[in-house]
C-alpha cells in the first residue's frame, strides 16, 4: 500500500486506518479525500484506499482534485470557490472511474448564490479497472498544474 503524504481533508464516511484512507458508501455521494493544488507546477500524489459496503450501482466519489478560486467580493471577506473537479476518482457498479472536467466556456460569479457559474464544462469519463469491495487499491497520480488548467495528467 501505498502512503498519503498530503492528505488535506476528508468528508463522508472515510477514516484513516494505519495511514491510509478506507472508504464507505455515503448518503450524500460524497465520500473522498481532497488534495490542495500546491504552489509547485507538479503535484504526486500517492494514495491508498479500500472500499467497505458500497451501495450497488451508486456513484462514489473516493478522490478529487479542486481547483480553488479565490474571489473577492467587495464589502465582505474574500471567499474561495470552487468549479467542477478537473479530476475525480470515483467507484460506480464495481468498477473505478477517472473523471476530467476541462472548462470550455465563460466563468462567472454569481453574487447571489455565492458560487461560480460555468457555462460549458467538456466532461469525459475514462474506465480505469475493474474495482472489488474490500481489496485496496492504490492510485498514484502525477499532476503538471497551470495557471488556467491541468495540463497533463498520468
Amino acid at each position: 500500500m501505498l502512503s498519503n503524504p498530503i492528505l488535506f481533508g476528508i468528508t463522508g464516511n472515510i477514516r484513516i486506518e494505519d495511514g491510509q484512507a478506507v472508504a464507505e458508501y455515503s448518503s450524500n455521494g460524497r465520500s473522498e479525500a481532497r488534495f490542495e493544488q500546491t504552489k509547485r507546477d507538479r503535484t504526486h500524489v500517492a494514495y491508498s484506499f479500500r472500499m467497505e459496503r458500497p451501495a450497488p450501482g451508486k456513484f462514489l466519489c473516493v478522490l478529487q482534485f479542486h481547483d480553488w478560486w479565490q474571489v473577492p467580493q467587495f464589502d465582505k471577506p474574500t471567499s474561495f470557490m470552487a468549479t467542477h473537479p478537473p479530476i475525480l476518482f470515483y467507484v460506480k457498479n464495481d468498477e473505478l472511474w477517472l473523471q476530467t472536467n476541462v472548462l470550455t466556456g465563460r466563468i462567472s460569479h454569481n453574487f447571489e448564490k455565492q458560487w461560480l457559474e460555468i457555462t460549458e464544462t467538456d466532461r469525459q469519463h475514462h474506465l480505469i479497472q475493474p474495482f472489488e469491495d474490500g481489496t485496496w487499491t492504490d492510485l498514484d497520480v502525477e499532476i503538471e498544474w497551470s495557471k488556467e488548467r491541468i495540463h497533463t495528467l498520468q
